[in-house]
């Protein structure tokens, strides 16, 4: 009797571990990417951590000393692959990219392959602005203009092209996006209420289905 008893708990013993294995392995998430926001035309190092996660674990060799993966990734659009990707440990990534011009502006999903964990993603974790050197140039070459600028409340919107979708996005200097507001495209101005807003310097993308222009504005 006392043996069959402990064979039971044995028994049981074995099944909790291997729910708990399966489901601690089953838990891997990416918590963060710091800085969350990166400008074309620059070179910025960023950090990955994840929860639960095994980066440093898989099957190495001389040529791929880790075998982990990143990139970021926005819809269609062809990824942005690091420069470099050191494995820290289990749970910490350090990685350089260099952004130029010819990157996609807005926000980008993060991705991670791991051999262990498998694919694992982040939605909307990085965002991509223009470089605030040059966007001065860019406001000369696209069709829209916005005043007044620096604005003190009311911002107004032109726009002289014909699309189907149309959205203005607001991003602090720090990549936050701040406001966001689909447009009627029926309509050559728009105007936006940014009396509440902080005061201080923002990019906006204007988001249509046929392109994305850029600029920015300041709030006074």
């Amino acid at each position: 009797m006392l043996n069959t008893k402990t064979k039971i708990m044995k028994h049981i013993v074995l099944i909790v571990g291997l729910l708990v294995f399966y489901f601690g392995l089953s838990s891997q998430t990416i918590t963060t990417i710091s800085p969350p926001v990166g400008y074309q035309n620059h070179t910025l190092n960023v950090t990955i951590s994840g929860q639960g996660t095994h980066f440093n674990q898989g099957t190495t060799t001389i040529a791929t000393p880790n075998p982990t993966q990143v990139w970021l990734k926005q819809g269609e659009a062809a990824s942005i692959v690091p420069n470099y990707t050191i494995v820290i440990n289990d749970t910490l990534i350090l990685c350089e990219f260099t952004f130029s011009s010819y990157h996609i502006l807005g926000s980008y999903d993060l991705n991670v392959f791991s051999e262990m964990d498998g694919f694992l993603s982040m939605s909307d974790a990085f965002v991509l602005n223009p470089d605030p050197f040059s966007i001065d140039d860019l406001n000369e070459t696209v069709d829209h203009s916005v005043y007044p600028n620096p604005c003190k409340g009311f911002l107004n919107l032109d726009t002289d092209f014909q699309v189907s979708t149309l959205r203005f996005d607001l991003f602090s200097m720090n990549g936050k996006l701040v406001y966001s507001d689909e447009l009627d495209t029926q309509l050559d101005t728009h105007q936006f209420d940014f009396s509440l807003m902080p005061k201080g310097m923002y990019f906006y993308h204007l988001v249509s289905d046929k392109k994305t222009e850029t600029g920015k504005i300041s709030l006074q």
